[in-house]
């Protein structure tokens, strides 16, 4: 039976190049790693005896191929390739744009590295002659033989030149703040007592631009630690570009507010404002505002506020601005009420306050030594201003072995004092409460009952531009924290001795030199019309006090006590020293003059007493004047 079964063959074509014989039973047909694609499988018998064959059979198989090799797999596969040569092409393109932004990040940087070493080293040539040229220009302004129109002239020298110190200054510090090496030194400060002594500084100046300032703050006080003579920068930088970049007529406004954990001060005023553009990056380096050009004003060196941002942040605190073009500006400043970072950074003004101690006898004996003849410490009488307990009692110790002190701890209360006392001298702080020492010092030398007094002004603050203003405001004096008690006493002194040398000098004087006595335009304007008063009565031996006192438009108590703080004088006395002077001036132009003739023309009706006075002034007697005058001798 087997033998008659026909022989099966098959074939697949599209995959099989020939006929294939199915062996045995097995009726299984296998194909496996198929490529996708249509196939005919054909079957065919083939007879074993007559190799007949058998009517061939076909059945058409389609290979699908998988999912991953579908057209739209290659599309997707396609997609993908292209997605990553644009990443590969855009990261090379990114990567070659951030090394030619570093590059060039790199050359600014180099560049502005190299406009600080050039102005640093610039800045360093330049500090010792500016240096040289203020101090001789403050020497000459603590003189106290200048007219006020000369001393004004010298101020506004001094202050332009001061300016450029602070910009060589400003240069040096930031290079200081870029290289790590300005370090802070934080002492426990009222800021709003610190704030108003800096609002104060720039009163005259927003006067003379026609520009109101104000002052507000939320508290009374508020105690914090911060590096004063660093954080002076801050302020005074804000608010010199305010004033700068504000109009006439505009407004800038000074803030002091507390709020949870922080302080902090905003200076807003009505200027150019900034560009929305230009906002971030006002703090850069070198930058300046595209429409700085536009306002007519000095860009500056693009550097002030840079040290500002930089200062802020030693201090652990934060600056932004609120701007809009042509609409103002409003830059805060916050620090915090309290920063565990500053700790290692504190000095306790304790410790010079600890070494202010009473001068030792031997000291205090040079010092009465060395008084004119006739003049006692113990006449004399400082009035001291600080608000300062401790350093109050401290200095009233001090002093109080050489003159007779009266002290008070408030601005208000020392000028009320100063005009009921009229102390010989007034040491004062300049950051005291009610009226500050700078705006006290300016109301002392405008009024005309006390403007003869010596003021010393007292500062922890040693910036140019303070002492600058200090002396402006007419100070005699400007002692920086710390100081030497010797150096202090020997100081204010030298102020009082040096006066009553010179009032000395002008007794004996043959002329009439106002200067050698009148340290202000307001003292010389009232000694000339004084003299000018007496000599128009020189001879009415009945010229006393009251017809003195009337003529001058003063009461007599006033005139007493101006004539005696200018003089050193009573007004008698004084009446009597311009009488000598005119009677030696007489003798000189016509020495025939009888003796009594000349007493009599300068208002003496006893010739001895004439004579006796004569003598008391000028050494000898007018005879023997007359003598001398005609064998040659000088007197």
């Amino acid at each position: 039976i087997n033998a008659l079964q026909p022989d099966i063959q098959y074939i697949l074509e599209g995959f099989d190049k020939e006929w294939i014989n199915m062996h045995g039973n097995n009726n299984l047909i296998t194909y496996t790693n198929l490529n996708p694609g249509t196939y005919t499988l054909k079957i065919k018998g083939v007879n074993k005896l007559t190799r007949q064959t058998i009517p061939t059979k076909a059945i058409q198989i389609i290979v699908h191929p998988p999912f991953y090799k579908m057209w739209y797999a290659y599309l997707v596969y396609f997609l993908l390739a292209v997605g990553l040569l644009l990443l590969i092409f855009y990261q090379v393109k990114l990567k070659a744009s951030l090394k030619y932004a570093h590059i060039e990040k790199q050359h600014i940087e180099e560049l502005n590295q190299y406009k600080l070493r050039f102005f640093t080293n610039v800045s360093h040539e330049i500090r010792t002659p500016v240096t040289l040229i203020i101090t001789q220009l403050n020497m000459l302004l603590q003189r106290t033989d200048l007219s006020q129109s000369i001393r004004n002239k010298l101020g506004n020298i001094v202050r332009n030149t001061d300016n450029l110190k602070v910009l060589i200054n400003e240069l040096l510090d930031f290079r200081k703040q870029e290289q790590g090496h300005l370090q802070l030194k934080v002492s426990d400060n009222d800021l709003i007592r610190y704030i108003e002594n800096i609002f104060h500084s720039f009163k005259d100046l927003a006067n003379y631009k026609r520009i109101h300032l104000s002052l507000a703050h939320s508290e009374d006080e508020l105690k914090i630690w911060f590096d004063e003579n660093q954080l002076y920068k801050v302020f005074v930088n804000l608010l010199s570009n305010a004033l700068k970049f504000t109009p006439p007529n505009g407004s800038v406004a000074l803030r002091v507010e507390k709020t949870s954990g922080w302080a902090t001060v905003s200076v807003s005023d009505t200027g150019i404002g900034i560009r929305k553009e230009d906002i971030n990056k006002v703090f850069d380096s070198f930058y300046q505002g595209e429409n700085v050009d536009s306002a007519n004003v000095d860009p500056g060196t693009g550097i002030g506020l840079a040290l500002v941002k930089n200062i802020v942040d030693a201090h652990g605190g934060t600056i932004s601005v609120q701007s809009n073009e042509n609409s103002g500006s409003i830059f805060s400043v916050s620090l915090p009420l309290h920063n565990p970072g500053l700790d290692t950074l504190k000095t306790e003004d304790p410790d010079y306050q600890a070494e202010l101690t009473a001068p030792d006898e031997a000291f205090l004996e040079e010092i009465r030594k060395q008084q004119p003849d006739g003049f006692s410490t113990r006449s004399v009488t400082i009035l001291i201003i600080e608000d300062n307990e401790e350093l109050l009692e401290l200095l009233g110790n001090i002093f109080q072995s050489v003159y007779t002190v009266v002290r008070t701890n408030n601005g208000d209360d020392g000028l009320k004092i100063a005009m009921e006392t009229k102390p010989d001298i007034i040491l004062s702080d300049i950051m005291i409460p009610g009226i500050s020492g700078i705006e006290l010092c300016k109301r002392i030398k405008s009024n005309l009952g006390i403007c003869h007094i010596p003021v010393v002004l007292l500062t922890a603050r040693t910036a140019a531009e303070s002492n600058l203003e200090g002396l402006m405001a007419g100070a005699d004096d400007y002692i920086t924290k710390p100081f030497n008690t010797r150096i202090l006493i020997s100081r204010c002194n030298n102020l009082i001795t040096n006066r009553m040398i010179l009032q000395k000098r002008f007794k004996i004087a043959p002329d009439v030199d106002t200067s050698l006595l009148a340290a202000n335009e307001h003292d010389q304007e009232l000694l000339k019309k004084a003299i000018a008063v007496i000599e128009e009565n020189i001879g009415n031996p009945g010229f006393d006090i009251t017809l003195f006192s009337a003529r001058m438009l003063m009461g007599r108590s006033s005139l007493f006590s101006k004539i005696k703080g200018i003089t050193g004088q009573t007004p008698k006395d004084f009446i009597t020293t311009i009488r000598m002077k005119k009677s030696l001036a007489l003798l000189k132009s016509n020495p025939t003059l009888p003796i009594s003739d000349l007493a009599a023309v300068v208002g003496f009706n006893d010739t001895s007493y004439f004579i006796k006075m004569f003598k008391q002034h000028f050494g000898v007697t007018p005879k023997q004047y007359h003598l001398a005058r005609a064998s040659n001798q000088n007197l």
